[in-house]
């Protein structure tokens, strides 16, 4: 059996979707930011507390809610989930260097590049593009049993793009709430417990389980390559992006390859067809929607459809860099 995707990955890369679909261009006015989110963002990355939170997503026709046992120190977090639960026995620790994610079914180690810096950058924006948003404050309710102020964001069409429910002594994020480019709720999480002062072990966030295999994000790649009966290509190391995570996956069933990938700047994805399949202009768009751009060409056997938020002249540009193999090492 596949180990099961975790869910922040979605959340992230709803959080890119949500906020993207909305971004036009860049302002620089950070006027009528709230108190709360900035307070948030000064203290993210000073953030101790262990605790309990309740997580809800829903990305495309799938939907799912779990409990994570979360302890954070700075930059670093373990997360474990409750006995009963199918995700028991999963470890997820993440330090500023990378995401290491325990499969006990497998006996497998995947690593990951960190996933929070992109989280924290997605909630920056708001600030640096503050004049392209709206913000309303209001009190918020009794979260863990702390107070909260909730800072709704908005787009200038008065479409709500998050809620986040923000400790206003400490700048902890208690709760926050996802809406899709229709305004419907696509994820959250909320703290049902929380300590804010625990013991936290030097080993908390090292975790080494023996005879585990290592399975990096090329490791993975050549599993679903293998998968589809599919050649591997990737974006180079040169391209300066980083491959997250891929997966094999069928669209109207036209088999294909997704890759993602990640840089500090944003994040892009990589569509894989056999040539043989018909990729019309319909698919793309879909593939590309909202303000995504899109670049398409054909090598051989293979057609690709690089999706970004970026110029298609910088897709274009990048295209230049997909070439067969991981990209990487994959041992």
């Amino acid at each position: 059996m596949t180990p099961r995707p975790y869910f922040v990955l979605s959340l992230v890369a709803l959080s890119v979707v949500c906020t993207a679909q909305r971004q036009h261009h860049r302002g620089n006015s950070e006027e009528g930011v709230p108190k709360a989110l900035r307070r948030l963002l000064e203290n993210a990355d000073h953030q101790r507390y262990s605790g309990v939170r309740s997580v809800e997503f829903r990305f495309g026709d799938k939907s799912g809610k779990h409990d994570e046992i979360v302890i954070r120190l700075g930059k670093n977090s373990r997360v474990e989930f409750p006995a009963g639960s199918k995700l028991a026995g999963q470890i997820i620790v993440e330090t500023e260097e990378s995401r290491r994610h325990f499969f006990p079914d497998k006996n497998e180690v995947h690593i990951l590049p960190p996933r929070r810096e992109a989280a924290m950058e997605h909630l920056q924006s708001f600030v640096h593009d503050a004049a392209k948003w709206k913000f309303a404050t209001v009190k918020g309710e009794l979260i863990a049993g702390r107070r909260t102020v909730q800072v709704s964001v908005s787009d200038l069409q008065d479409n709500v793009v998050q809620r986040l429910w923000i400790d206003p002594w400490t700048g902890l994020l208690l709760k926050r709430q996802l809406f899709d480019g229709v305004g419907a709720s696509a994820a959250s999480f909320e703290f049902t417990e929380i300590n804010l002062n625990p013991q936290i072990d030097d080993r908390t966030f090292f975790f080494d389980p023996r005879g585990a295999k290592i399975i990096t994000p090329a490791i993975q790649l050549e599993r679903n390559a293998k998968l589809a009966k599919f050649d591997v290509w990737s974006l180079d190391l040169n391209s300066g992006y980083r491959l997250e995570s891929s997966r094999f996956a069928n669209n109207d069933s036209k088999p294909l390859l997704i890759q993602h990938f990640v840089n500090k700047i944003g994040r892009l994805t990589l569509f894989q067809f056999d040539s043989a399949v018909s990729v019309d202009g319909d698919i793309v768009r879909k593939m590309a929607r909202g303000d995504f751009q899109s670049h398409k060409w054909t090598n051989g056997k293979w057609t690709f459809v690089l999706v970004g938020s970026m110029d298609k002249s910088v897709l274009e540009r990048l295209s230049r860099h997909v070439i067969p193999g991981t990209g990487e090492a994959s041992d």
